[in-house]
């Protein structure tokens, strides 16, 4: 499919109309069982099986009050004016990972900055979205003084390719290594893949 052009901006509490435009309309309208999600998978500080008793309504409002006190960071891809796409990115320790999420060792650390997940509408992927998305994390977040940015593919597939897209919402690990990322842990279902930014 012949790749586009996307304009990316920064969460900002006055995007918060885009996001939940997004997630309202487009972003699981093929996955009705994610609907609920709004991103707040990994900043929800309960078990998984607590975050799946959430309902949509309450993770909805959490995603509004993390993004209106700028908590919850990422970028929004447009098309035409559309918001088409996210990425959740933000430092590492602002994250809730573990054993049940992604075993990500870390806490507290504030040299890294962690991508966890994208989203992208159906009808717009595999135009280059998630790469438009990376690349304006990448030169965001260069020069910022942090020393690595962090992801964590699938292991499913070659290459972490294949499956359903959903399955892949970390990212394939194709879209990481095309852009210098090197693998640097292997976990039971994901990969842990970085980018230094500083020492190098």
């Amino acid at each position: 499919m012949k790749e586009q052009s996307f304009t990316v901006r920064p969460l900002a509490p006055d995007l918060l109309p885009d996001f939940m435009d997004l997630f309202d309309h487009r972003a699981f309208s093929d996955n009705p069982q994610w609907a609920h999600c709004y991103c707040v998978f990994f900043h929800h500080p309960g078990t998984v099986g607590e975050w799946m008793a959430e309902t949509g309504e309450s993770n909805r409002r959490r995603a509004a009050g993390l993004i209106e006190s700028g908590l919850l960071k990422g970028f929004l891809a447009y098309r035409g004016g559309i918001p088409v796409g996210w990425c959740n990115a933000n430092r590492k320790r602002s994250f809730c990972f573990n054993k049940e999420r992604v075993e990500a060792p870390g806490d507290g650390d504030d040299e890294t900055l962690s991508v966890v997940c994208f989203v992208i509408a159906p009808g717009f992927r595999r135009m280059g979205a998630s790469r438009a998305l990376l690349d304006a994390v990448i030169d965001h977040y260069r020069g910022s003084g942090l020393r690595r940015i962090e992801a964590y593919p699938s292991r499913e597939g070659p290459s972490g390719e294949g499956g359903r897209d959903a399955d892949h919402y970390h990212g394939p690990l194709s879209l990481y290594l095309k852009r210098g990322f090197r693998i640097v842990r292997e976990l039971e279902r994901y990969l842990v893949v970085e980018l230094p930014l500083r020492g190098a």
